[in-house]
């Protein structure tokens, strides 16, 4: 509880940014102030309940307030008093911690309180603190994870080991009634959290804050060949290693390249191997590998007609053909492991788009049919958990006009159109890739709103369900576009694509950027990585010891394009 002197303090001080608002001879409107007028500088709190208290004054009106803790939104308060309470208890491990506040007035004008730095007495802990999480000694295989004491006894410990900091992907899992631990399963490697509870008397705590451990070996290859170069794709070997497609890709600088396979090491060494799967004029629109990791291309070719191809990860080149019923421009494996390509139907008397069942020689065979419309082309295909499919794909502008909005549609088991839905058609939506958790039905198409001002141009991201649900969008101009997208733990998403940065007047340039996502579309985290005057991301992988490894192009000139690949870690920054 606050005593009296505290509340007359706060009326002093509300007092004096009054009397400061109301002598100003400035009649323009003025950003709100802001004090923290409890706790004091440098507190060290012993006793629980406890409180912050902000007071905060502007000459057209206070809307809200907003209190941090150590960068961490306590509460938003738009009524005095504007204060909250202190979860002492999570943070009740002596170490200081930083305070802070911003008030906004009606105009949204801000104004942030000088930052107050506290302490929280480990006597008050209501879940336990973890200390250390890391290497036993320098070059150890094992890690060592250590929390305080704990205040009450007997007492025992539940504890988790994961890749990710919502727990989705456990390492493993123990007890213990010590308040350290050496623990040999996450390897001492790769990307690690542990969290920690406590059992006594009164019962069972809630679990620690988590702690973070970053083994990850992050590194970015710029890999230069003689023409320009997109990395479209990348794959793992069970060893490690990596291979990147490379190709060109439409409506993009990288107007023409050969088709190629880039060899990489586990530490991203790229010593030049390059393997050509196919020559300058094959455009592949999709990509997948199969249940023999063989990997399947479809797309067009610049003398016309489609293509379909498969090769293996060692860089051979098994067979490439032409389905001359259909326009091959989309690839996706049944639960039986049937591949299928899919496309608009090109037989006279052809109802619109049809599914190609692809066989191990390069033979496709035509199967189930499906409307669409003649605007429409297939260009992503999943699985849908309740059976059928989810197609997506552009929508043809008016004559001359490069897009007019994405579609999306699904399909029963039996290809019956279940749902369709339209998204950007007024602000020329373009598609540029997406990424589905076919397990849970969960789908996002991403791309560029390619409007006429290309100073307003931004990326979007749509979230899809797989009974036609739009469950989030997102639009930003700071965005380029988005293209690549994967599925993250606990249904959380990460897409890949490009920030821009205006350099002169009405010029730009463009930066590898990546986002992590919350199931429904909320920012979790943005990193950006410059690359010359453009660079951009077009794939993500996640990877088994955690963090994310991501393709795509990099120009200083933007006459030559080189392959960019990014190993970084689970908030995508290369530390």
């Amino acid at each position: 509880m606050m005593k009296d002197w505290r509340w007359l303090y706060a009326a002093a001080v509300l007092g004096g940014l009054l009397l400061v608002s109301a002598c100003s001879d400035d009649p323009e409107d003025q950003s709100p102030q802001a004090v923290i007028v409890y706790p004091e500088h440098a507190a060290h709190l012993t006793s629980a309940p406890d409180s912050v208290v902000v007071e905060a004054s502007d000459d057209q009106g206070v809307r809200r307030v907003e209190i941090y803790l150590d960068g961490i939104l306590l509460s938003t308060r738009a009524t005095r008093p504007y204060s909250t309470r202190l979860p002492l208890g999570v943070y009740a491990d002596g170490r200081p911690y930083l305070l802070s506040a911003a008030a906004f007035d009606t105009r949204n004008q801000t104004g942030a309180a000088p930052p107050v730095s506290i302490s929280i007495d480990p006597s008050l802990q209501t879940v336990p603190q973890v200390t250390s999480l890391g290497p036993e000694t320098a070059g150890s295989a094992l890690l060592r994870l250590a929390w305080l004491p704990w205040p009450r006894q007997p007492v025992s410990f539940a504890w988790e080991l994961a890749r990710d900091d919502g727990f989705a992907a456990l390492v493993a899992a123990g007890s213990a009634v010590s308040d350290t631990l050496i623990l040999s399963e996450a390897g001492g490697a790769g990307l690690v959290y542990a969290r920690v509870r406590a059992t006594d008397d009164e019962g069972t705590s809630g679990w620690s804050r988590a702690a973070r451990y970053q083994g990850l070996a992050t590194w970015r290859r710029r890999c230069v060949l003689p023409g320009p170069q997109l990395g479209a794709k990348v794959m793992m070997l069970p060893g490690g290693d990596l291979r990147v497609l490379s190709h060109a890709v439409g409506n993009h600088a990288v107007a023409r390249a050969p088709v190629a396979l880039l060899e990489l090491s586990a530490a991203g060494e790229f010593a030049g191997t390059v393997h050509e799967l196919l020559p300058v004029g094959y455009l592949p629109t999709a990509s997948l590998l199969d249940a023999d990791d063989r990997l399947l291309l479809a797309g067009t070719r610049e003398s016309g007609g489609a293509f379909v191809a498969a090769a293996t990860l060692a860089g051979d080149l098994l067979w490439s053909g032409a389905a001359d019923f259909m326009q091959t421009t989309a690839l996706v494996s049944a639960l039986d492991g049937t591949v299928f390509a899919v496309g608009a139907d090109l037989r006279a008397d052809g109802p619109g788009g049809v599914f190609g069942a692809v066989a191990a020689d390069g033979t496709v065979t035509p199967g189930a049919v499906f409307p669409l419309a003649a605007d429409r082309a297939v260009h992503l295909a999943w699985r849908r958990p309740a059976g059928g499919f989810v197609l997506a794909g552009p929508i043809a502008g008016a004559a001359g006009a490069p897009a007019g909005g994405i579609w999306a549609m699904g399909l029963s088991a039996a290809h019956e159109v279940l749902w369709q839905v339209r998204l950007g058609s007024a602000d020329r939506w373009l598609l540029r890739g997406g990424g589905a958790d076919e397990a849970n039905g969960e789908y996002v198409l991403a791309g560029i709103a390619l409007r006429a001002d290309p100073a307003t141009r931004y990326g979007f991201l749509a979230g899809i369900d797989q009974d036609g649900r739009v469950r989030w969008q997102v639009t930003d101009r700071t965005w380029h576009q988005f293209c690549g997208v994967a599925a993250d733990f606990g249904g959380r998403w990460v897409a890949v694509g490009a920030t821009r940065r205006e350099v002169g007047d009405r010029q730009w340039e463009y930066d590898f950027a990546m986002r992590g996502l919350s199931p429904y579309g909320a920012v979790l985290w943005d990193a950006a990585h410059r690359g010359g005057k453009d660079a951009q991301g077009w794939h993500v992988a996640p990877l088994a010891d955690g963090g994310w490894v991501a393709v795509g192009t990099r120009s200083d000139d933007r006459v030559q394009y080189d392959a960019d690949v990014l190993r970084v870690d689970d908030r995508g920054e290369l530390p």
